[in-house]
């Protein structure tokens, strides 16, 4: 059976939870309470040697 989550975190929230400092959001975060295992989302990842957010599709553990 495939999960669900959410995400109702703030971009304020994210960015100090994450270590982020001086990211500018590129939309308006919106919290969402039931995200399927093929809705993009946005994540925290390191690219470079630094943190970024960014809109990725999860892969479904269901697979």
């Amino acid at each position: 059976m495939c999960g669900r989550g959410d995400q109702s975190l703030t971009w304020a929230d994210i960015c100090e939870l994450s270590g982020i400092i001086g990211m500018t959001p590129t939309s308006n975060l919106e919290p969402v309470y039931n995200i399927a295992p093929t809705t993009t989302v946005h994540t925290v990842r390191e690219v470079g040697g630094e943190r970024v957010i960014e809109k990725a599709r999860p892969k479904p553990s269901c697979l």
